[in-house]
């Protein structure tokens, strides 16, 4: 390169026929360069002379290999002057027919080129070469090969049985799928379908073998194929896999593999399925009256419990029985008998209760709920209070002294209990048989001379009754006075 000044702006060119340097010919191209200031008016022209060669070629492998495209790759140096650039490509590898768009490079700095090209062949190779040409001439490169892969059918897949984002309470799950896979004529498939439970190959079909007829038109064509598994408890001992209440994925893979065209060992996954499924714990609420408890019932009140269950397969007693429970030392005892499986929704005819020794009396009543994938238990307290039930009155209510009035009083479940006047609060105690029947009666008699309310007051084993009872005796007039004859 032979140039007299370094700032240069190309404004012309003209090429000398020949130079002869060490017996090898080359282009001279001489180029007219203007270089100014914006300080001055005055220029300078020099002229640059740059030597051209044919371009430097380089092939490189194939990539993205599909069933029915490639890219071409290599690298081509323009060598001083502007250069157009193509791939060539065919079948036969000296009859490469098919051309790639032009490219066009410049310069002296190698460039990577490239071309993508469709509508191959499946299973076919290719041979290809790249192509450089500038003012010096053409060049190519050296003949490569690829070989585009296997035409793998297309499919539509569908499955059933477990559906996405569906939560399961209950084993067998059936999972099922189908697929429909266009197959190319004159062709052998092996197809597979793999089934993967949370990570763990648990099914592989048999392989269903896909051989359409070779004497029919080159075309693609429609097959059929179902594949099912039933997941119960069985299976997933066999591969380890427990089912808690979690979220669970399950995956079917479609497997293809050729069965001719020498690719006999060629396989891929062409179609999966992944499914995301939960699996649930059942759900069991017991109540008491209602109420999810405690709850206090005074005796001789009656109680009823009822409950209800969900994702259940059977609902039973937990505890296996009912009983009371001791609030000192928390151990359940057993007081009677509630056994056995329970329908899932349900409930408890009335139930009576009775004085116990406990103080106070706690029963408790539980319920265990099972399915496949987890158990659930529920409980209600009853406590059992003792407090005492009692009726009062006087009869009669009015009287005229010296006559007398008769105060009646019964009670269930008193401890002790004492009648008490407004006049100066003196107590009657009364007998309290409280030992055997848990219910006395009795009356006193009474002579008041003054209009008087008289209060019951009563106690048992678990505090006072929930009020005091009254009963008034109106005493109206003077005394009557008899004479009396000696």
């Amino acid at each position: 390169m032979f140039k007299t000044n370094n700032r240069q702006k190309i404004v012309l060119s003209a090429i000398l026929p020949v130079l002869i340097l060490g017996g090898i010919i080359f282009t001279v191209k001489f180029i007219k360069a203007d270089t100014s200031t914006t300080s001055s008016s005055t220029s300078n022209s020099t002229d640059t002379a740059v030597i051209v060669t044919p371009p430097t070629v380089q092939l490189f492998d194939a990539t993205n290999l599909g069933y029915d495209s490639a890219t071409l790759n290599g690298q081509v140096a323009a060598n001083g002057d502007t250069t157009t650039v193509w791939f060539e490509y065919g079948k036969h590898q000296s009859r490469l027919q098919q051309q790639t768009d032009n490219q066009t490079i410049p310069g002296d700095v190698a460039t990577a080129v490239f071309s993508n090209i469709s509508g191959l062949d499946f299973q076919t190779t290719y041979y290809y070469r790249i192509a450089a040409q500038n003012s010096q001439g053409t060049v190519y490169s050296n003949v490569n090969s690829f070989t585009t892969l296997p035409r793998f059918p297309s499919l539509t897949f569908t499955t059933s049985g477990i559906d996405q984002g569906a939560s399961y309470e209950f084993l067998p799950l059936n999972f099922s799928g189908d697929l429909t896979a266009d197959v190319c004529s004159n062709s052998a498939v092996d197809v597979n379908v793999d089934v993967y439970l949370d990570g763990t190959k648990i099914y592989t079909s048999p392989a269903t073998l896909i051989n359409t007829n070779p004497n029919v038109a080159h075309g693609f064509y429609n097959h059929d194929v179902s594949f099912g598994i039933t997941i119960d408890k069985n299976l997933l001992n066999t591969y380890g896999i427990s089912l808690n209440p979690a979220e669970h994925v399950i995956e079917a893979k479609i497997r293809f593999t050729p069965m001719n065209y020498g690719f006999n060992a060629y396989s891929a996954v062409v179609g999966d399925k992944i499914i995301n499924f939960y699996t649930v714990a059942p759900q069991v609420n017991i109540k008491a009256n209602n109420s999810d408890g405690p709850i206090t019932v005074e005796l001789p009140d009656n109680y009823a419990l009822s409950w209800t269950s969900q994702g259940a397969g059977h609902v039973g007693q937990s505890n296996g029985f009912w009983g009371f429970e001791s609030t000192t030392t928390g151990v359940l005892n057993a007081f009677g008998s509630w056994q056995g499986e329970e329908p899932l929704n349900g409930s408890s005819t009335e139930i009576s209760v009775r004085g116990t020794q406990v103080d106070p009396p706690i029963y408790t009543y539980g319920l265990t709920a099972n399915n496949d994938f987890g158990i659930f238990s529920d409980n209600v307290k009853v406590k059992i209070v003792q407090v005492p039930r009692c009726s009062f009155s006087a009869d009669p209510t009015s009287i005229v002294p010296p006559e007398a009035s008769q105060l009646n009083w019964s009670c269930q479940y008193a401890d002790a209990c004492s009648i008490y006047n407004s006049q100066n609060n003196q107590a009657v105690p009364l007998a309290i048989n409280n030992n055997t029947s848990y219910f006395d009666f009795g009356s006193v008699q009474i002579r008041p001379s003054q209009t008087t309310n008289y209060t019951l007051k009563c106690y048992g084993k678990d505090g006072a009754m929930d009020s005091w009872l009254s009963a008034k005796v109106i005493v109206n007039g003077n005394p009557n006075i008899h004479e009396v004859n000696p």
